[in-house]
């Protein structure tokens, strides 16, 4: 973040830092996590639009989640049965893993 403020104050833009957006869980290997993605904005009123690199816009999931999903699929467990058996692995996380998620992964 200092990096990116530092750089736009380089090429003349006014900012400052502007708090944090709204804090979101991320469902990864060790359950979820709770983000907070910092803000930026302009002393003049320009919006500055700031994408972390770290946490993209929308992400709820790991991809790593994601991939155990697959191939649990590939090893013949049915879309039913995802959550139960990733639930060993992910904990209360691999609830969120309903059927309609696990068919749209694969």
């Amino acid at each position: 973040m200092a990096a990116v403020i530092a750089e736009l104050k380089t090429n003349g833009a006014d900012v400052v830092r502007n708090g944090y957006l709204l804090e979101r869980k991320i469902t990864c290997a060790i359950g979820d996590v709770e983000v907070k993605v910092p803000r930026i904005r302009s002393k003049e009123g320009e919006p500055i639009n700031f994408s972390s690199t770290l946490v993209p816009k929308y992400l709820r999931r790991a991809k790593s989640i994601s991939a155990w999903a697959v191939y649990a699929y590939l090893k013949g467990v049915s879309e039913a049965d995802m959550a139960k058996v990733l639930e060993v692995v992910l904990g209360d996380g691999a609830k969120k893993l309903t059927p309609s998620v696990v068919s749209a992964l694969k």
